[in-house]
């Protein structure tokens, strides 16, 4: 598999209703936390690995300067 759903999928994976599988979709596509690719009955989901790896770059900063900050 390529790390995408189709929404029907995520209903099976998850137990969502179509509905609020489609209003969950929305709101992470809105937050840009995932992706949507192509259209109609074909279109797939996934992660926005960019955003996952910025948010792991975040989270190393934020370790980072808590270690900085223990030394001093």
């Amino acid at each position: 598999m390529d790390g995408s759903l189709s929404k029907k999928e995520l209903q099976a994976e998850t137990g969502l209703s179509r509905h609020y599988a489609t209003k969950s979709l929305e709101k992470l596509i809105t937050a840009d936390y995932v992706l949507e690719e192509g259209a109609g009955r074909s279109t797939r989901y996934r992660l926005n690995r960019t955003l996952e790896q910025k948010v792991a770059t975040i989270k190393q900063r934020a370790a980072d300067l808590r270690i900085t900050k223990e030394i001093n």
